[in-house]
């Protein structure tokens, strides 16, 4: 006959398993959640920063209209100014055509003008260009 000892024993024993049992499987889940729970930081970090990246872009787009729209502006202001001034010097005082000068004045203020237009055209695009390139490096640095 099994003796009250034994019967005892035994018992603990069957305690002890299931208690390293029970801890055993507690143990893997608490493993999973906490790999749940760091993929759900994960994920919440990088929607912020999705999110932080989208915000600076806007930023950067917006900022960059508006210094593209004030050398548009500066530009233009610029031509305006310059439209209204000859490029050709006035005729000396005393020559004898106010029209020719070794040079037809005429022939000469247009192919000037057609020749300035054509050029500040090229420079615009540089210029727009310069902002455009500065914008996106200030957006890839952070800023």
């Amino acid at each position: 006959m099994i003796t009250d000892q034994i019967k005892f024993a035994i018992a603990a024993v069957l305690i002890a398993l299931s208690a390293l049992a029970a801890w055993v499987v507690q143990g893997y889940r608490l493993d999973a959640a906490n790999a749940r729970y760091d993929l759900l930081v994960g994920q919440a970090d990088a929607d912020a920063k999705i999110k932080a990246d989208k915000l600076r872009k806007e930023i950067s787009d917006a900022e960059n209209k508006i210094t593209t729209d004030n050398l548009c502006a500066y530009i233009e202001r610029l031509r305006r100014e310059r439209s209204s001034k000859s490029f050709v010097p006035a005729p000396a005082s005393g020559s004898a055509s106010s029209d020719r000068a070794c040079f037809d004045r005429g022939e000469l203020e247009q192919a000037i003008r057609a020749f300035d237009s054509a050029v500040s055209g090229i420079v615009d695009k540089g210029s727009a260009a310069t902002i455009d390139l500065n914008t996106a490096k200030l957006w890839a640095q952070g800023g």
